[in-house]
């Protein structure tokens, strides 16, 4: 029941955060913002699905208005990935998720440590004729913002922690490592 409620969380969160993202691509004037993440979290922040390490990666296109679409490396992927609640589709590179009517986006393929924005996908929008820009500055604004479902489980969360450091606190001896 706890992960129920843990993945129930997640999903509200996304769609919280998705329709954050979507008020924000409206004020800049884009059609809509390309996410993409290799084993990273651009993609399940806002769709609360993640991509593990057997698929790798996961694509997200956010049209200003609408509904978003997923895309997932590998087929069989698909089904696990549609429990996030969005059309899914199997996906060859990044920009299947992209419409051809796209011609100005935002771009997520970075979060706080690691920039996963290939020479290759910036080449392909280009060739494209896409112009993008950087969201990453947005996002790392609104991961503070959290909603009230994530400050219960958060809280939750602190409790229990709080616990656990306390029991392991009653099992140190001054002069014994760890292996001993």
């Amino acid at each position: 029941m706890i992960f129920e409620e843990l993945a129930s969380t997640e999903r509200a969160a996304a769609a919280c955060r998705r329709r954050q993202l979507q008020e924000h691509l409206q004020c800049l004037h884009l059609d809509g913002a390309l996410v993409y993440s290799r084993r990273r979290s651009p993609v399940t922040w806002l769709s609360a699905y993640s991509p593990g390490y057997i698929s790798n990666s996961a694509s997200l296109w956010i049209p200003s208005e609408g509904e978003p679409v997923l895309g997932v490396a590998y087929p069989f992927e698909v089904d696990r990935a549609r429990r996030s609640g969005l059309v899914t589709i199997a996906m060859e590179s990044p920009l299947d998720v992209l419409p051809d009517s796209a011609m100005r986006i935002g771009l997520l393929s970075r979060d706080l440590l690691v920039d996963e924005t290939s020479p290759s996908l910036l080449g392909e929008l280009t060739r494209r004729g896409v112009a993008h820009c950087d969201l990453a500055e947005w996002a790392l604004e609104t991961r503070e913002i959290k909603i009230p479902e994530e400050i219960t489980t958060l809280t939750a969360a602190s409790v229990i922690a709080d616990v656990a450091i306390k029991t392991g606190l009653d099992f140190v001896i001054a002069g014994i490592t760890d292996f001993e």
